[in-house]
């Protein structure tokens, strides 16, 4: 609000004390558009310029002496101009607001976290407390499970008022704005708190599909929804988690303790074997890492995310899945094992000549004999 408007024409009174203020303020009356207002101060007997009309109509905006709109929508002080003024629609402002409903104001501002003081620009404060409010309603609800939005068709509603005219209005409504300023934010923590054990329980429910019991706690949780029960004053959600948590951890440590247990066994059988044991050390690790054997890790489920996180590592049918895999990774390893201790085949090359003579024959061949004897002490040979 500007107190001094027409201070550029040495006008230091209020606005609509200036005699051609006065007498526009007297014509607009309960309501005037900008076109008769110029069609009667243009004629006699009056004979006004147009643009001393306009800048009347300003001044008395600016001062918070009249109310506009354009096109539908309040304009506020400051954000009027000549283009405007001809389809613009003025009304009077009787509404004085006093310093003690400036105060109330503040207050109410402050309830939704609008930090206001009365000296303050109370108009544009209004501006970011409806904006604010807005704000709590949208947090206050939503799509299920959790409530239907607040209705703010009353708040949107303020916004087609400007001045005075919204600030009296939001004085009317003062007691039960606060209160729905101070409900909209309580649920709106309340969603913040409770929003994520929801999606918890959605993620469990996802790997709990098939254990015993499960159904009842779907069922359950379906209920939340359909009745949009999240924000209820009993909360329904953590009592869910914590009975979907209890399943899925005793099936997780389960099936991890059936293949921990198959892992064990294989591996007991692997190395009491006769071939694995001739099998150097040294190569006993390259033969399980070829055949995807690794020894069982330890699984963490003490918290409900450490749950999670090791179920969508590896699921529950995967891990009965592993434990069936293992019998056949540990026959291939030791399948490996004995193809590694088989003696390489050996390659001999015959010599050749030109045998003439029995005599020859019997030292060709005592010869060769010699040889491959030789040989085969070390393993097969394949003559070529």
């Amino acid at each position: 609000k500007d107190d001094t408007p027409l201070q550029a024409i040495k006008w230091t009174d209020e606005a609509k004390a200036h005699p051609v203020c006065k007498a526009i303020l007297k014509a607009i009356g309960s309501g005037a558009e900008g076109r008769d207002l110029h069609k009667k101060f243009g004629s006699p007997p009056y004979g006004w310029p147009q643009d001393a009309v306009d800048g009347a109509l300003m001044a008395l905006h600016n001062a918070g002496d009249v109310s506009v709109r354009y096109s539908g929508e309040a304009v506020s002080a400051g954000n009027l101009d000549q283009t405007k003024i001809k389809k613009a629609e003025f009304r009077q402002v009787t509404r004085v607001i006093s310093a003690r409903e400036k105060l109330a104001l503040c207050a109410l501002f402050q309830s939704a976290g609008v930090a206001a003081k009365s000296s303050d620009d109370l108009e544009s404060k209004s501006r970011e407390f409806i904006d604010a409010m807005l704000g709590l309603a949208s947090h206050a609800g939503g799509e299920a499970p959790l409530p239907p939005s607040p209705n703010t068709q009353s708040i949107l509603d303020m916004r087609n008022h400007a001045g005075n005219e919204r600030l009296g209005r939001l004085l009317e409504q003062e007691s039960e704005l606060k209160s729905l300023a101070k409900q909209w934010r309580e649920l709106g923590e309340l969603a913040e708190k409770r929003l994520p054990n929801w999606k918890t329980l959605d993620r469990m429910l996802r790997h709990a599909t098939d254990l015993p019991g499960v159904d009842e706690i779907r069922s359950s949780a379906e209920g939340v929804r359909a009745n949009r029960l999240l924000l209820d004053t009993t909360d329904h959600i953590s009592v869910l988690v914590k009975k979907c948590a209890e399943l899925l951890r005793a099936s997780v440590t389960l099936v991890h303790g059936e293949l921990k247990t198959t892992y064990q066994q294989q591996m007991t059988s692997l190395t009491q074997s006769d071939v694995w044991g001739k099998l150097g050390t040294d190569k006993h690790a390259s033969v399980l890492s070829s055949n995807g054997i690794t020894e069982v890790a330890a699984i963490k489920v003490g918290t409900d995310e450490e749950l999670i996180r090791t179920l969508n590592s590896t699921s529950l049918s995967s891990w009965a899945d592993k434990s069936a895999a293992l019998p056949g990774r540990f026959s291939a390893a030791l399948a490996q094992a004995g193809k590694l201790l088989e003696p390489k085949l050996q390659q001999v090359r015959l010599t050749s000549g030109t045998l003439k003579t029995p005599e020859d024959v019997k030292q060709w061949l005592s010869e060769q004999e010699r040889k491959l004897l030789e040989k085969l002490k070390v393993g097969p040979v394949i003559i070529s």
